[in-house]
């Protein structure tokens, strides 16, 4: 996937699971995004994941490659890349 993939994916979650490009519904159950995002907001950012939530209060998963994804749901979503991890093993410019 290129970072572009990965702002689909997250501008997805963010629009209730229509793909923003498309308009084609990826979920056929509605409670999918929701749970999905709630994961995202109690343990996407690893062991950061309660400051995060804290601090920005709104979901995002980071990933070990250096990619984190960040959604506000009915408005946007967001997708950074850098390869360097920080002490939690989130992208260091990604947070």
């Amino acid at each position: 996937l290129t970072i572009e993939d990965i702002g689909v994916i997250a501008g997805t979650l963010a629009n209730g699971g229509l793909q923003p490009e498309t308009g084609h519904r990826c979920f056929n159950n509605p409670d999918t995004v929701k749970n999905t995002l709630s994961h995202m907001i109690s343990c996407g950012m690893n062991t950061y994941s309660g400051e995060w939530a804290f601090n920005m209060s709104l979901p995002a998963k980071s990933g070990y490659a250096g990619v984190t994804i960040m959604v506000v749901p009915n408005v946007c979503g967001v997708a950074v890349y850098h390869p360097d991890l920080d002490k939690h093993r989130n992208s260091v410019k990604g947070k």
